[in-house]
């Protein structure tokens, strides 16, 4: 299992790298747009019918696909109005999408229940699954060469490598053991020192051109800390749904949910900090 996972990343992370350095935006929109379709396919796939299990409690027939696919459709129509060439209409595509998603789900089923889980889970699984990704769109464009989607990447990656060695040599108190019972506060701390220490040599490698210094070590350390609770909140998802892995697309990593889950999450705020960065000037 460690072997096929090391082959994966050895193989699947230069490839990505290169991509984000030397792709074109068309050729790196493509791939945001599969992955907002395979995040929200993972997401829907195993909470949609684990909430109607808890909630419904077998009332009915089981939740087919059909649901899972409109959740996957609207989501990549969200996307491709938020990042595509007509963005300008894509912040009311999301409010228009969601009062859409909420009006399907009311009438979507018989029983008032089964519509409360379609309603309320489809919302959350598009939510989840999508609107992050626009975060990490406009964090690709906002330098040449997508520097700064480079700059999430390693702010999480260092995070996450930072808290695995850390913990599991000096790692003593648990950090949430109901969810993820490997981590721990020395290994969250390490990671974060690694993080922010990370982003000051890729500073470097960049001739000093990004954002001040005192802009991406915040970035580091509040990015970080979202890309923790990211991965809580997917360790939530999936304890919910009594499943191991959100799916098995890469061999060894499992889903696509299990690699991204902490840039969902980190995304989002590290585009603020830069965004607020920019807005002050």
């Amino acid at each position: 299992m460690l072997q096929t996972r090391l082959l994966t990343a050895a193989i699947g992370l230069p490839l990505l790298l290169a991509l984000f350095i030397f792709g074109s935006q068309r050729l790196v929109f493509s791939l945001f747009f599969l992955f907002v379709a395979g995040s929200v396919y993972e997401m829907a796939s195993m909470f949609l019918p684990a909430l109607h299990r808890r909630i419904v409690a077998g009332n009915g027939t089981p939740m087919g696909k059909t649901w899972v696919f409109f959740c996957v459709f609207a989501s990549v129509v969200l996307f491709a109005l938020s990042a595509g060439p007509y963005v300008q209409h894509g912040r009311g595509g999301i409010v228009v999408g969601f009062v859409l998603l909420l009006m399907v789900g009311t009438f979507s089923a018989a029983t008032l229940e089964r519509s409360i889980v379609n309603m309320a889970g489809s919302v959350l699984c598009v939510a989840y699954g999508c609107l992050p990704w626009i975060s990490m769109w406009e964090l690709y464009q906002f330098g040449s060469g997508g520097r700064y989607m480079l700059l999430l990447l390693v702010i999480v990656f260092l995070c996450d490598t930072g808290a695995y060695f850390v913990g599991r040599t000096w790692g003593r108190r648990k950090l949430a053991p109901s969810l993820s019972p490997k981590k721990t506060w020395e290994g969250v701390m390490g990671g974060i020192a690694l993080s922010m220490g990370g982003v000051l040599v890729f500073h470097a490698i960049y001739g000093f051109s990004l954002a001040p210094w005192w802009v991406l070590l915040m970035a580091a350390l509040l990015g970080s800390i979202a890309g923790v609770m990211g991965d809580l909140v997917e360790s939530a998802f999936k304890r919910f749904s009594d499943v191991k892995d959100s799916g098995s697309l890469l061999p060894g990593h499992g889903g696509i949910l299990d690699r991204v889950d902490a840039l969902l999450f980190a995304a989002p705020v590290v585009w603020a900090v830069l965004n607020s960065y920019q807005a002050l000037k």
